[in-house]
């Protein structure tokens, strides 16, 4: 009986004892919570100059001061995302991680001004009145940010933390990577882009690694159904923390996930997208390998205007009936049309409650150039109607939509088929070649657009991480990323970012179709688009 109590007591102190330690966790994670938001609050301004509520915020700068919006003068600007501080403008801005600015500096040697150790009254202080931890007046250049208590509280909550905070995804031994595999009805694509992106991960891995951190992957299948999609991947990427996306499907929920990706910080490489926008101030994190469905419809527009057959051509702008992406795709290339000289064409749209008079509007025999970006399942009604009037016009259409289609023209369009492509396996260089043959064979795929994609966009993040060194973080490789000029990935057209540029490749291929091969006409015309 005695053995009995003295086990039932031991039980009770081990079930107090842990009861005990789970309320302190508990308490310890509510007590974490302010000030895990006060640095969240501060990070926002230190790297956009803009609090997370959206509301103005005011900095002068220069002697005698001048207003300026705190959204041009960011912290990270001059000070970089590291705190580090990197020269611009003949100014080389201090030196901010919190362990530099918490020791006294400066001997006074070479004209370096001493100053005390900045406390955190001190360094608000500094950001507001622009003196230093000694009293006196920092460089003109540098910023007086006009702060609410709590805002100065944030920012300098976040300057504590500053280059000693890890983003998701990043341990000491490990990058997490996230893909966004195709659905199961783009056929083969995901296999190919998980076997070529595995054999990468690999081949880095055994190689050492990225500063000794291992590339591991995570990998979703996005949804067939466009309304599920950017939910499915929003949940995968809270779930999972990746460091990034690389070639990752968001076809049909661009907007969303784009969003998404900017307000949580999270660069995206190389995404399977429709529509590949270059607004860098929307959409920072987001970087586009090749041209989408706008720079395809530029570059076909201007492929028609030098075609001498087309001068001042009458034409068709083919859409969806539903898309608005589409149909700002459809405008612009129409606005390019008029601007050469020719009529303004008529919009046709496509789609379950609108079915074209195809015998109206090629009967007259007027329409001489027809821009395919509607359902490729349509042109075969087309096709039909084109042989019945005998009327042939010059069709031009995005080839990652319709090429297969394209193929089975009849015969009467030999000649007058054109469609765009943003890469082709002539960009390939012969290294590129080998490499990519290399890891389709271990990965048991067969190679194609998108094994070459995902190949680009893996070892785009992976030369910004070596670049980034062993303090790496999202910013630092956004920032290496955006300066990036003519960079070859061996596997489709040289890329350019910048700070003003989102669309890596310069220009896009336009390529003839025979269809009585039913085959592609090379060499390609390359349509530059700056």
């Amino acid at each position: 009986m005695m053995r009995a109590r003295l086990n039932l007591s031991r039980v009770r102190l081990v079930i107090a004892l842990w009861l005990g330690a789970h309320v302190l966790a508990m308490a310890g994670e509510k007590a974490a919570e302010p000030e895990k938001l006060a640095i969240a609050r501060g990070r926002q301004i230190y790297l956009a100059g803009v609090p997370l509520d959206g509301s103005p915020l005011a900095a002068s700068v220069g002697s005698p001061p001048m207003g300026v919006p705190a959204s041009i003068l960011k912290c990270v600007n001059c000070h970089g995302s590291d705190g580090r501080g990197k020269a611009e403008g003949g100014v080389i801005p201090a030196n901010i991680r919190w362990e530099e600015l918490t020791k006294p500096s400066g001997s006074g040697a070479g004209g370096r001004r001493q100053r005390a150790a900045y406390s955190s009254k001190l360094l608000v202080r500094a950001i507001a009145l622009g003196l230093d931890a000694s009293g006196n007046r920092l460089d003109p250049a540098m910023p007086r940010y006009h702060l609410t208590h709590e805002q100065a509280n944030d920012l300098v909550a976040y300057l504590e933390v500053l280059g000693r905070e890890a983003d998701p995804g990043v341990t000491e031994t490990s990058v997490k990577i996230g893909v966004v595999l195709p659905p199961a009805a783009v056929t083969g694509s995901a296999q190919a882009i998980r076997g070529v992106l595995s054999a990468f991960a690999r081949q880095a891995n055994e190689q050492g690694g990225l500063y000794g951190r291992q590339l591991t992957l995570a990998f979703v299948t996005a949804p067939g159904e466009i309304e599920a999609r950017a939910g499915a991947i929003r949940d995968f990427v809270e779930r999972e923390q990746p460091f990034a996306l690389i070639s990752s499907f968001v076809a049909g929920c661009e907007e969303e996930i784009g969003r998404y990706l900017e307000e949580n910080k999270v660069p995206s490489i190389g995404p399977i997208a429709l529509y590949a926008k270059d607004k860098p101030g929307e959409r920072r994190y987001v970087f586009h390998l090749v041209a989408g469905l706008a720079g395809q419809g530029e570059a076909l527009g201007r492929f028609a205007v030098q075609l001498p057959e087309l001068s001042h051509a009458a034409a068709l702008l083919v859409r969806p009936e539903s898309d608005a992406g589409v149909g700002a795709v459809t405008e612009a290339i129409g606005k390019r049309l008029v601007d050469a000289g020719w009529s303004a064409p008529r919009e046709v749209p496509l789609g379950e409650a609108s079915t074209p008079d195809w015998a109206a509007l090629l009967g007259s025999g007027d329409v001489r150039a027809v821009f395919w970006f509607g359902p490729a399942n349509g042109l075969q009604e087309f096709y039909r109607a084109a042989t019945k009037a005998g009327s042939y016009p010059f069709l031009l259409a995005p080839g990652p939509l319709a090429a297969t289609e394209l193929q089975s023209a009849p015969p009467g369009f030999a000649g007058r088929i054109f469609c765009s492509f943003p890469t082709l396996p002539s960009d390939q260089t012969s290294a590129g070649k080998s490499e990519l043959l290399k890891l389709t064979s271990e990965a048991h795929v067969s190679d194609g657009s998108y094994p070459r994609m995902a190949l680009s966009s893996a070892k785009l993040l992976a030369h910004a991480l070596r670049q980034a060194g062993k303090e790496v973080s999202r910013e630092k490789v956004v920032e290496i990323l955006e300066s990036l000029f003519s960079y070859s990935t061996e596997q489709t057209p040289a890329v350019t970012f910048s700070r003003n540029r989102r669309v890596g490749a310069e220009g896009v291929h336009v390529v003839g179709i025979d269809p009585r091969r039913k085959s592609l006409i090379l060499p390609s015309t390359w349509v530059p688009l700056n």
